[in-house]
């Protein structure tokens, strides 16, 4: 009985460690970012990646990750030559 919980606890912690995820992805296309640069921020470090979606070449799509408060990554698509200027 000890032997099948310690494998039950063993199987359940590799299957949660993103196994399923990274088998899942291994036949998809990997996109490389167009960009990728951190923000200097007090207390996080978010990490930004700006990639040019393969079905639509006339946008951008920029993700920011931050660490340290578990959110979900947000991402923006905006069309390209549409930004407004930023003064500095």
């Amino acid at each position: 009985m000890l032997k099948l919980l310690f494998t039950f606890i063993l199987l359940n912690t590799f299957l949660n460690a993103g196994v399923w995820t990274t088998i899942g992805g291994l036949g998809q296309k990997e996109l490389k970012p167009d960009s990728t640069y951190t923000l200097d921020t007090l207390g996080q470090n978010p990490r930004v990646y700006e990639f040019t979606p393969l079905q639509n070449q006339d946008y951008t799509c920029i993700i920011v990750y931050t660490e340290g408060d578990y959110q979900s990554p947000t991402m923006q698509c905006i069309p390209k030559g549409k930004g407004r200027k930023i003064e500095q």
